[in-house]
């Protein structure tokens, strides 16, 4: 009985392997659901800040991102607003010898966070509203898209670890 049952499991095992060539690697995977739209086509360049054609503060693709997936006006700027501020946390240079600035540009960058932060809280709230955090996550991951990316991302954590900051009054800007 033991052999009937290890032989049909190995069956199935075989049936699911596929060594057809029919296949997608997984990078083509992601380039048909950016083609069909199911993904945003991101940006996968070396450059850490990303192209920003319009010196908005915004990489392009991000801003594209945005400007589609938020068609109501203030809940866009909400948006805009929030990727510009985690744009500043991509092109900190925390390898500056000077400490004093590298803390300096981290506290502009928390200020600006915070003040997305409360944007984003007043722009989505109300029972049909995207919850914040989601708003926020989709943004800081599409931001984070090549490993290079996240590397310079989690260091500016790293180098903001032992830092006290202030939660922010701030509001929504144009």
């Amino acid at each position: 009985m033991n052999k009937i049952t290890v032989l049909i499991l190995l069956s199935l095992a075989l049936v699911g392997c596929n060594d057809s060539d029919d296949e997608l690697s997984p990078k083509d995977k992601i380039a048909e659901l950016e083609v069909t739209g199911e993904l945003p086509t991101l940006d996968r360049s070396d450059d850490i800040a990303g192209p920003d054609i319009n010196n908005n503060g915004i990489r392009d693709d991000i801003e594209k991102y945005i400007e589609i997936t938020y068609q109501e006006p203030k809940q866009r700027t909400a948006a805009m607003q929030m990727a510009k501020a985690l744009q500043m946390n991509m092109v900190i240079d925390v390898t500056n010898k000077d400490r004093n600035k590298v803390k300096a540009d981290i506290r502009k960058m928390d200020v600006a966070v915070g003040e997305a932060l409360n944007c984003l809280n007043d722009q989505f709230s109300g029972p049909d509203a995207k919850n914040t955090s989601i708003v926020w996550s989709e943004i800081e991951s599409m931001m984070t898209n090549t490993k290079k990316r996240l590397l310079a991302y989690l260091s500016v954590s790293k180098a903001a670890s032992g830092m006290v900051f202030s939660l922010q009054d701030g509001s929504c800007h144009d």
